[in-house]
């Protein structure tokens, strides 16, 4: 019981040695790199500090040797963890060949720490510290830490295609690893080996989801409505607006062409769920219900329910009560949230349920209607594109709610995504899109 605690104390200090805010160090071979600096991918970053993470652990591990039996290099048993590699790649859906050499680099780096250390033990200069058992305790946690590096391998794959992420993720390990005696040659060397390995030729594994798809197939689908100023909007024979050029952006990133599927609100989860897009991207609140049935990305913007009218009957509609009243004329769409919002909250008023969301406002401009409770950045977008009609309230929403894309369950997939939205975030690319159409909104389609 004694040994098995000491064990698991050890094991908590590794993890946290591991995981711990690496300083800023001078490479073996080069000058100062300091890792605030550097411009890398999140996602990237996790990569990094995963394998920075596996190579902390190499002291213990050649203490443990150190006491049992003195010998660092086992050719038997690195053969054996390679075919592992290989065999657990083609599992996940990765080439087993292009794998080996990444598998070779890490355990490279791995046996220069424990030879560095063992050196250093041998010549009297340090003495090993108490190490916990090799196979009990050591090689279980280094296994753990080796499936999240594939699984992460898996999902960082299009990023470290480019240039600069890979110079960028060097750089960045280069500082890392300096304290443990590794320089900027063994931070290139598992750098250049990981961005080397491919997908397999198989289906892909299930952790791949729809990543793995996406990539096989060359093509992004995304589902989208069309009718939905400013965020989907129907441009002649295609689409525009923030989440076509957003979406645009995102197949980009992947290497692959974006192929828009055609939806409605009514049939956007029928279609969802049928497997049509990998991702719906229309301005899509995120629900409760439909977060039943797929992930939803990280919020890409916020607002709330709101109302537009004739700005001449502005002052009749400053209270949710002034609407809800059988002398008010309300319109909807259908299928989306602004139809649920009408049902609970307009029960009083003389709603009236409108199919073309592109031509919806000119029921009001045309006094065919009175009010519409849409979301803000529509009801924006709208009033500055017509004169005559001007957001109700000013200044106050009737809900809180936030946009995300939608996407099936897959963890993977989703990771990703959320991965390319912080970049985009980070880089003011977001911003700039939602500018630009918030800016021109007479050149909006379909109103």
């Amino acid at each position: 019981m004694a040994l098995a605690n000491l064990n698991g104390l050890l094991i908590v200090g590794l993890m946290a040695i591991a995981s711990m805010a690496y300083p800023v160090a001078v490479a073996a071979e080069g000058d100062p790199v300091d890792i605030q600096d550097v411009a890398l991918s999140p996602e990237l970053e996790r990569l990094g500090d995963l394998l920075v993470h596996r190579l902390y652990l190499m002291e213990q591990v050649a203490a443990a040797k150190w006491q049992a039996y003195g010998k660092i290099t086992d050719r038997r048993r690195e053969a054996r963890v390679i075919e592992a590699s290989k065999a657990n790649a083609a599992k996940a859906g990765l080439d087993p060949e292009t794998v080996t050499p990444f598998v070779v680099a890490q355990m490279d780096a791995a046996k220069a720490i424990q030879n560095r250390v063992t050196k250093q033990w041998r010549a009297g200069k340090a003495v090993p510290p108490p190490a916990p058992s090799l196979q009990h305790t050591l090689r279980p946690a280094i296994s753990a830490v080796t499936a999240k590096i594939v699984d992460q391998l898996i999902l960082v794959r299009p990023l470290l295609s480019a240039e600069d992420q890979q110079a960028s993720l060097t750089g960045r390990l280069t500082a890392q690893l300096a304290p443990l005696g590794l320089g900027a040659e063994t931070a290139a060397a598992l750098v250049r080996t990981a961005a080397r390995v491919g997908y397999g030729t198989t289906a892909p594994a299930p952790a791949q989801g729809v990543l793995g798809a996406v990539l096989s197939n060359g093509a992004l689908r995304v589902g989208t409505t069309g009718d939905y100023p400013p965020f989907s909007m129907k441009s002649g024979e295609g689409f525009a607006g923030i989440d076509i050029d957003l979406a645009k952006d995102l197949a980009s990133s992947l290497g692959v062409k974006v192929e828009f599927v055609p939806t409605t609100w009514p049939t956007l989860m029928s279609d969802f769920e049928a497997g049509k897009f990998d991702i719906g991207m229309s301005g899509i609140s995120r629900t409760l219900l439909r977060a039943q049935s797929g992930y939803f990305s990280d919020a890409y913007h916020s607002g709330g329910k709101t109302p537009i009218v004739r700005c001449r009957d502005i002052s009749k509609y400053r209270t949710l009560n002034d609407i809800n009243r059988p002398t008010t004329r309300a319109i909807v769409n259908p299928g989306g949230t602004n139809q649920k919002f009408a049902d609970k909250n307009l029960y009083a008023a003389r709603v009236s349920v409108f199919d073309d969301n592109t031509k919806i406002f000119q029921e009001i401009v045309q006094n065919r209607a009175d009010v519409m409770v849409t979301d803000l950045i529509e009801v924006l977008y709208q009033s500055a594109k017509n004169p005559s009609l001007c957001r109700a309230m000013p200044g106050r929403t009737l809900t809180v709610a936030e946009k995300g894309f939608l996407m099936p369950q897959d963890h993977v997939w989703q990771n990703y995504v959320n991965a390319w939205l912080n970049e985009r975030t980070i880089d003011g690319t977001r911003d700039d899109i939602f500018q630009e159409y918030l800016r021109r909104p007479s050149t909006g389609f379909g109103g």
